[in-house]
Protein backbone atom coordinates (compact mmCIF):
# COMPACT_ATOMS: atom_id res chain seq x y z
CA UNK A 1 0.00 0.00 0.00
CA UNK A 2 3.25 2.76 1.01
CA UNK A 3 4.50 1.51 -2.42
CA UNK A 4 1.47 2.52 -4.37
CA UNK A 5 0.94 5.81 -2.83
CA UNK A 6 4.44 6.73 -2.81
CA UNK A 7 4.22 6.13 -6.87
CA UNK A 8 1.28 7.64 -7.10
CA UNK A 9 2.53 10.52 -5.51
CA UNK A 10 6.20 10.34 -7.66
CA UNK A 11 3.62 10.37 -10.96
CA UNK A 12 1.70 12.98 -10.28
CA UNK A 13 4.42 15.56 -9.46
CA UNK A 14 6.25 14.71 -12.53
CA UNK A 15 3.18 15.12 -14.54
CA UNK A 16 2.48 18.54 -12.96
CA UNK A 17 5.88 19.03 -14.23
CA UNK A 18 5.85 18.18 -18.21
CA UNK A 19 2.74 19.46 -18.07
CA UNK A 20 3.45 22.84 -16.95
CA UNK A 21 6.26 23.16 -19.05
CA UNK A 22 4.55 21.62 -22.38
CA UNK A 23 1.23 23.21 -22.33
CA UNK A 24 1.54 26.01 -24.54
CA UNK A 25 2.18 23.38 -27.10
CA UNK A 26 -1.18 21.64 -26.36
CA UNK A 27 -2.84 24.82 -26.33
CA UNK A 28 -1.64 25.58 -30.24
CA UNK A 29 -2.54 22.09 -31.27
CA UNK A 30 -6.04 22.29 -29.64
CA UNK A 31 -6.83 25.55 -31.32
CA UNK A 32 -5.43 24.85 -34.98
CA UNK A 33 -8.22 21.71 -34.63
CA UNK A 34 -10.72 23.62 -33.56
CA UNK A 35 -10.71 27.24 -34.92
CA UNK A 36 -10.75 28.50 -38.53
CA UNK A 37 -8.22 30.88 -37.95
CA UNK A 38 -4.59 30.29 -39.81
CA UNK A 39 -1.40 28.70 -38.29
CA UNK A 40 0.03 32.50 -39.27
CA UNK A 41 -2.26 34.52 -37.62
CA UNK A 42 -2.82 32.18 -34.33
CA UNK A 43 1.09 32.11 -33.50
CA UNK A 44 1.16 36.21 -34.00
CA UNK A 45 -1.87 36.72 -31.70
CA UNK A 46 0.02 34.45 -29.10
CA UNK A 47 3.38 36.39 -29.69
CA UNK A 48 0.82 39.61 -28.76
CA UNK A 49 -0.71 37.44 -25.84
CA UNK A 50 1.42 35.22 -24.72
CA UNK A 51 -0.77 34.56 -21.55
CA UNK A 52 -3.43 33.35 -23.58
CA UNK A 53 -0.87 30.06 -24.37
CA UNK A 54 -1.58 28.72 -20.84
CA UNK A 55 -5.24 29.81 -20.70
CA UNK A 56 -7.31 26.42 -19.59
CA UNK A 57 -4.11 25.27 -17.89
CA UNK A 58 -5.61 24.78 -14.25
CA UNK A 59 -8.55 22.66 -15.69
CA UNK A 60 -5.40 20.30 -17.12
CA UNK A 61 -3.14 20.75 -14.45
CA UNK A 62 -5.14 19.23 -12.22
CA UNK A 63 -6.83 16.58 -14.21
CA UNK A 64 -2.89 15.18 -15.03
CA UNK A 65 -1.68 15.55 -11.03
CA UNK A 66 -5.56 13.67 -10.47
CA UNK A 67 -4.98 10.94 -13.14
CA UNK A 68 -1.66 9.73 -12.65
CA UNK A 69 -2.22 9.80 -9.21
CA UNK A 70 -5.00 7.28 -9.35
CA UNK A 71 -3.46 5.20 -12.33
CA UNK A 72 0.08 5.07 -10.31
CA UNK A 73 -1.78 4.19 -7.35
CA UNK A 74 -4.10 1.23 -8.91
CA UNK A 75 -1.29 0.22 -11.10
CA UNK A 76 0.78 -0.44 -8.22
CA UNK A 77 -1.71 -1.71 -5.90
CA UNK A 78 -3.03 -4.42 -8.76
CA UNK A 79 0.05 -5.52 -9.48
CA UNK A 80 0.47 -6.40 -5.70
CA UNK A 81 -2.74 -7.97 -5.81
CA UNK A 82 -2.03 -10.07 -8.59
CA UNK A 83 1.51 -11.47 -7.75
CA UNK A 84 3.01 -12.05 -10.78
CA UNK A 85 5.75 -9.78 -11.85
CA UNK A 86 5.18 -11.31 -15.93
CA UNK A 87 4.72 -9.10 -18.40
CA UNK A 88 1.22 -10.00 -19.17
CA UNK A 89 0.07 -9.42 -15.37
CA UNK A 90 1.95 -6.00 -15.47
CA UNK A 91 0.21 -5.40 -18.94
CA UNK A 92 -3.19 -6.57 -17.86
CA UNK A 93 -2.78 -4.08 -14.01
CA UNK A 94 -1.60 -0.83 -16.35
CA UNK A 95 -5.09 -1.69 -18.48
CA UNK A 96 -7.33 -2.03 -15.31
CA UNK A 97 -5.57 1.24 -13.46
CA UNK A 98 -5.54 3.20 -17.02
CA UNK A 99 -9.61 2.42 -16.50
CA UNK A 100 -10.24 3.19 -13.80
CA UNK A 101 -8.24 6.53 -14.11
CA UNK A 102 -10.33 7.01 -17.57
CA UNK A 103 -13.79 7.45 -16.19
CA UNK A 104 -12.68 9.10 -12.81
CA UNK A 105 -11.21 11.83 -14.65
CA UNK A 106 -13.19 12.32 -17.72
CA UNK A 107 -15.13 15.55 -16.35
CA UNK A 108 -12.11 17.17 -16.10
CA UNK A 109 -10.66 16.28 -19.66
CA UNK A 110 -13.85 17.51 -20.54
CA UNK A 111 -14.05 21.03 -18.43
CA UNK A 112 -10.40 21.45 -19.62
CA UNK A 113 -11.32 21.68 -23.57
CA UNK A 114 -14.30 23.33 -23.00
CA UNK A 115 -12.42 26.49 -21.10
CA UNK A 116 -9.45 25.86 -23.34
CA UNK A 117 -11.50 26.63 -26.03
CA UNK A 118 -13.36 29.45 -24.84
CA UNK A 119 -13.32 33.04 -26.41
CA UNK A 120 -15.83 34.64 -24.77
CA UNK A 121 -13.85 35.39 -21.27
CA UNK A 122 -16.06 35.60 -18.02
CA UNK A 123 -19.53 34.97 -19.75
CA UNK A 124 -18.05 32.01 -21.59
CA UNK A 125 -17.16 30.22 -18.62
CA UNK A 126 -20.52 31.21 -17.03
CA UNK A 127 -22.34 29.54 -20.07
CA UNK A 128 -20.01 26.52 -19.71
CA UNK A 129 -20.74 25.51 -15.68
CA UNK A 130 -24.56 26.43 -16.33
CA UNK A 131 -24.43 23.94 -19.35
CA UNK A 132 -22.80 21.44 -16.71
CA UNK A 133 -25.00 22.39 -14.04
CA UNK A 134 -28.19 21.54 -16.14
CA UNK A 135 -26.87 18.65 -17.53
CA UNK A 136 -23.84 17.09 -15.47
CA UNK A 137 -23.79 13.65 -17.57
CA UNK A 138 -22.19 15.95 -20.45
CA UNK A 139 -18.96 15.77 -18.56
CA UNK A 140 -18.94 12.49 -19.36
CA UNK A 141 -18.79 13.47 -23.26
CA UNK A 142 -15.74 11.58 -25.08
CA UNK A 143 -15.49 8.45 -22.62
CA UNK A 144 -16.07 5.53 -25.30
CA UNK A 145 -12.98 7.56 -26.77
CA UNK A 146 -11.28 8.06 -23.59
CA UNK A 147 -11.95 4.08 -22.85
CA UNK A 148 -10.23 3.06 -26.03
CA UNK A 149 -7.16 5.33 -25.12
CA UNK A 150 -6.55 3.20 -22.42
CA UNK A 151 -4.20 1.56 -25.04
CA UNK A 152 -1.58 3.86 -25.05
CA UNK A 153 0.00 3.18 -21.70
CA UNK A 154 -0.08 -0.27 -22.91
CA UNK A 155 1.88 0.05 -26.24
CA UNK A 156 4.44 2.58 -24.47
CA UNK A 157 4.66 -0.27 -21.94
CA UNK A 158 5.43 -2.78 -24.33
CA UNK A 159 7.55 -0.75 -26.76
CA UNK A 160 9.87 0.07 -23.58
CA UNK A 161 10.59 -2.98 -22.40
CA UNK A 162 11.30 -4.60 -26.27
CA UNK A 163 13.35 -1.11 -26.40
CA UNK A 164 15.68 -2.77 -23.33
CA UNK A 165 17.58 -5.34 -25.13
CA UNK A 166 17.66 -3.01 -28.30
CA UNK A 167 19.07 0.25 -26.96
CA UNK A 168 22.29 -0.22 -25.01
CA UNK A 169 24.52 2.34 -23.51
CA UNK A 170 26.32 2.86 -20.73
CA UNK A 171 25.15 5.63 -19.05
CA UNK A 172 21.71 3.92 -17.74
CA UNK A 173 19.88 7.43 -17.39
CA UNK A 174 20.25 8.70 -20.45
CA UNK A 175 19.24 5.09 -22.15
CA UNK A 176 16.14 4.77 -19.98
CA UNK A 177 15.55 8.42 -21.11
CA UNK A 178 15.68 7.37 -25.01
CA UNK A 179 13.61 4.05 -23.86
CA UNK A 180 10.89 6.44 -22.25
CA UNK A 181 11.02 8.93 -25.03
CA UNK A 182 10.59 6.43 -28.18
CA UNK A 183 8.09 3.91 -26.39
CA UNK A 184 6.03 7.39 -25.68
CA UNK A 185 6.12 8.87 -29.13
CA UNK A 186 5.27 5.60 -31.03
CA UNK A 187 2.44 5.32 -28.46
CA UNK A 188 1.04 8.93 -29.63
CA UNK A 189 1.79 8.42 -33.67
CA UNK A 190 -0.53 5.07 -32.98
CA UNK A 191 -3.49 6.79 -31.07
CA UNK A 192 -3.19 10.65 -31.47
CA UNK A 193 -6.87 10.13 -33.78
CA UNK A 194 -8.60 8.94 -30.97
CA UNK A 195 -7.61 11.63 -29.33
CA UNK A 196 -8.62 14.30 -31.68
CA UNK A 197 -11.86 12.57 -31.79
CA UNK A 198 -12.87 12.90 -27.97
CA UNK A 199 -12.12 16.12 -28.36
CA UNK A 200 -14.46 16.76 -30.65
CA UNK A 201 -16.69 14.96 -28.72
CA UNK A 202 -16.11 17.18 -26.17
CA UNK A 203 -17.26 20.26 -28.22
CA UNK A 204 -19.75 19.25 -29.67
Amino acid sequence: MKSSILHSISGGTASSIATLLLYPFEKIKIDLHYSNVKPSSLLLNYSKHPLDLYSGLLPLMIGNVISYNIYFYFYELLKELIGSKSMTSTTLASFMAAIVSSVLTNPLWYAQTKFSLNKEGAHGKAKILQEIKEDPLVLFKGLSSSLILVTNPIIQFVCYEKLKPIVYMDNEMVRDFLNGFMSKLIATVFTYPLQVVRTYQHVR
